[in-house]
């Protein structure tokens, strides 16, 4: 079967936190996938997720520990988690 991903996907396991209502409402969130366009998180409550959240955590595959924050749409919700997509990354 081909792959239909725009971005090759790289397993992780990365602690982060996903971010709305102009942060007063944090979750958090464990990183199972990652690419340069989105990532895979799992969550207890995807069901609760909005349509756009900021997704934040450390990039420890760096020699310098890094923070990223991503703005995302939330673009398939899962039973224990969510796929989401980078709109943009800081």
């Amino acid at each position: 079967m081909r792959e239909r991903r725009a971005h090759q996907r790289r397993d992780v396991s990365h602690r982060g936190i996903l971010s709305f209502d102009d942060g007063r409402t944090t979750v958090a969130c464990q990183l199972v996938n990652l690419s340069e366009g989105g990532a895979l998180v799992r969550v207890s409550a995807p069901q609760g997720l909005p349509a756009l959240v900021s997704l934040i955590y450390d990039r420890l595959d760096e020699r310098l520990p890094e923070v990223v924050k991503a703005w995302c749409m939330v673009v398939r919700r899962e039973p224990q988690g969510a796929a989401l997509k980078f709109l943009h990354v800081a």
